[in-house]
């Protein structure tokens, strides 16, 4: 391409641009700077108040923790908990791969989503008090969760533009590349935007209302506190015995689930939640053949599931530095899945893998 009438085609990097006013002569241009890299990235990262009753809003809009701050210090080492440092610039400066790193507890799952009064008022519940597994706290730890894959999705849309400029100065093979990445990802990034929001609607009105009997739930009460800490939510691909529950690709509303593994009175808590109005099946059908596992087999299924699902995860340096490389290794190559929206998945994902990681068990588990 660049010869000829090919240079007045339309370009292939979908900016409906002709070739020679797009990326004809792109090999020849300065890099991108990390330090636009960064700036773009600040830029994405809005001040904004999830909640609902934006009219009651009070205050600074704050660093609100998904996971709670005084739960990671029951797993840190000298104030840190290893988990991924999001970012285009982190990967640029990591070579492209994953990397764990220790984080300060001031800095893990955290995102300025909420107004001062808000994160106060309505997440004390979770907060100043030990999580009891019920519908409203599930509907808590649900709407934190939301709020927060909302935010970074929406953070991750703004960086669209700056990951197609990063093929600046690249050869054609890779700006090929980088430009077909760039458009599965932000194809990832709009259908993922648009069950959110659909989804944060649905909870900001239970939230408001105080009518709990939609939400359904299972919490997994766990017979020690866990290694690591998590709070996210996931649209349901694939189930722990590798059926299909929906496909991705769908052009109609996907269902979400959230899931958080916390501490509760020292010891573990797990908690599936999704709402029943219309019935969420790949939910269910989610819970289900997790709750078909045999017992000694759930903690580790769970393992798989956090890793290989969520990239909001904070670790035990401690119980991290202690596994083997091999291990490591595995649970890296889940989470570099769960970070990349584009990453395609087996359906088997979630099956035994034969890795025996955690400490605990399972105690029971309670139908909310």
């Amino acid at each position: 391409m660049g010869i000829g009438t090919e240079r007045n085609k339309l370009c292939y990097c979908g900016s409906r641009k002709k070739y020679k006013k797009c990326h004809f002569g792109r090999e020849q241009e300065d890099p991108l700077k990390v330090s636009d890299v960064v700036q773009a990235e600040k830029a994405a990262k809005k001040k904004t108040c999830s909640h609902p009753a934006k009219l009651q809003c009070k205050g600074p809009i704050v660093r609100a923790h998904t996971v709670q701050r005084a739960l990671l210090e029951q797993i840190a080492q000298s104030g840190e908990v290893y988990g991924i440092k999001h970012g285009v610039a982190e990967l640029r400066r990591a070579g492209g791969r994953l990397e764990m790193r220790k984080l300060g507890l001031s800095a893990a799952s955290t995102f300025t989503g909420f107004c001062a009064h808000h994160d106060k008022a309505t997440f004390a519940p979770i907060e100043d008090h030990p999580v009891e597994p019920t519908k409203f706290n599930a509907l808590l730890l649900a709407c934190r969760a939301l709020s927060r894959e909302l935010y970074a999705k929406q953070a991750a849309l703004t960086l669209s533009p700056i990951i197609r400029q990063s093929d600046r100065g690249r050869t054609n093979e890779e700006q090929v590349a980088i430009q077909k990445f760039a458009g599965e990802f932000t194809a990832g990034i709009d259908v993922g935007l648009r069950d959110l929001a659909y989804h944060k609607g649905q909870y900001d009105k239970i939230l408001v209302s105080g009518d709990y009997s939609k939400v359904r739930g299972l919490a997994v009460e766990l017979s020690a506190l866990p290694e690591f800490m998590t709070s996210g939510g996931i649209l349901p691909e694939y189930s722990f015995s590798s059926e299909v529950l929906q496909n991705l690709a769908d052009t109609k509303t996907l269902e979400w689930i959230s899931f958080s593994l916390i501490s509760s009175k020292g010891k573990g808590l797990a908690v599936f939640s999704w709402l029943d109005d219309p019935p969420q099946r790949s939910c269910e059908r989610l819970v289900t053949s997790f709750s078909s596992l045999p017992t000694n087999e759930q903690s580790d299924a769970l393992t798989r599931f956090i890793f290989e699902f969520f990239e909001n995860v904070y670790i035990s340096p401690h119980w991290w530095d202690g596994l083997d490389v091999k291990s490591r290794s595995a649970l890296t190559s889940r989470l570099y899945t769960a970070a990349h929206p584009a990453q395609v998945r087996d359906a088997g994902c979630l099956l035994d893998d034969g890795l025996r990681l955690v400490s605990y068990h399972v105690d029971q588990a309670i139908v909310l």
